[in-house]
């Protein structure tokens, strides 16, 4: 005997299931592959645009770099021309400062011991006047660069100047009446009689006299000069010359 059975419920189902837009691929692979190779040529080309753009702008700051270290560098040379001229100038200047410092030197040191002759020479013709005449005349003086001059033998004294002259009288001249003739004159300091000689044909004596004089005969032109300029300098630094002067 065969027993059947029945049973009533719901039937099994498998999971969730969603709707949605069913999708067909119609176009063949070819055209699918190629619309992708002209999107990466596209892209491709994109990235191509970006890195000429970003290699130009790289260009071009350098350029500006470039442009901007040469102005610069220009500067600086027109600079350090400009100071170069004005410190050759200055070195000019220096050296005529140099130059003209030298000459003043050698200017002072040639003339220390310069002597007016001629004035000397009027100063002791007048003082001959109503006593004989002047025959010959001697000067002497040291250079600047030299030694001092020795003492002659008939002066006491060690002078600067050395003046030995002859002169022509009717009577015998004594060493008292040299120092009341020329003992009052600029600088004297000393005076003997080397020798005196009677000319009977002519009826005068020839008398050889020296004179020694101090350094109250030097001119000091240039010594005077500097002093002078010193002072000017001296009073145009002085704070109340300058109050003043403003």
């Amino acid at each position: 005997m065969t027993n059947l059975s029945l049973s009533v419920g719901r039937p099994k189902t498998r999971g969730l299931v969603l709707a949605g837009d069913p999708t067909v691929q119609l176009l063949p692979p070819a055209i699918r592959d190629r619309a992708k190779n002209r999107q990466f040529r596209q892209l491709m080309v994109l990235l191509v645009v970006l890195a000429v753009a970003i290699v130009a702008g790289g260009v071009a700051f350098g350029l500006f770099r470039s442009v901007s270290a040469q102005d610069a560098l220009d500067a600086a040379n027109a600079e350090t021309q400009r100071l170069l001229a004005e410190q050759q100038q200055y070195a000019e200047d220096a050296a005529v400062s140099d130059v003209v410092d030298a000459t003043r030197q050698a200017q002072e040191l040639v003339t220390t011991s310069e002597v007016n002759y001629f004035l000397f020479v009027m100063e002791l013709g007048a003082r001959m006047e109503d006593f004989g005449t002047i025959e010959t005349v001697s000067l002497a003086a040291p250079p600047a660069w030299g030694q001092a001059l020795g003492a002659p033998a008939m002066l006491r004294e060690t002078p600067q100047v050395a003046v030995t002259f002859t002169i022509v009288t009717k009577r015998f001249v004594t060493v008292a009446d040299a120092v009341a003739r020329f003992g009052t004159m600029t600088g004297y300091l000393d005076s003997g009689i080397s020798g005196s000689t009677w000319e009977a044909g002519e009826g005068v004596y020839r008398t050889e006299i020296t004179i020694g004089l101090s350094d109250e005969v030097y001119l000091g032109r240039f010594a005077a000069d500097d002093e002078a300029a010193a002072e000017d300098e001296a009073v145009s630094e002085d704070p109340a010359t300058e109050g003043a002067a403003q």
